[in-house]
């Protein structure tokens, strides 16, 4: 079986190098362990000006405690260009 976050990583690979200059970011329906896995990534994208995250419906009742942790830890950093984060 295909590990989906892989996949999908490997995707925004793609995506991340066509598209060096992306300014705007906007993630629908993406579920909380693929955005963790992702955030690293936020750092290396330095024109990245807005990121929309609208996390999947049926993944907010499983959302873990220390989701609050990981907002502030994980994308509120310097290392981020983005200036706008809407949830």
């Amino acid at each position: 079986m295909l590990n989906s976050g892989k996949l999908f990583e490997e995707k925004f690979n793609k995506v991340d190098q066509q598209f060096p200059l992306l300014q705007e970011l906007i993630f629908h329906q993406i579920d909380i362990e693929t955005l963790e896995n992702l955030s690293w990534r936020f750092n290396t994208m330095h024109y990245l000006h807005t990121l929309t995250i609208d996390i999947a419906e049926d993944r907010l009742s499983s959302m873990p405690v220390q989701f609050d942790e990981f907002i502030c830890g994980k994308l509120f950093t310097e290392s981020n260009s983005f200036k706008i984060l809407k949830l």
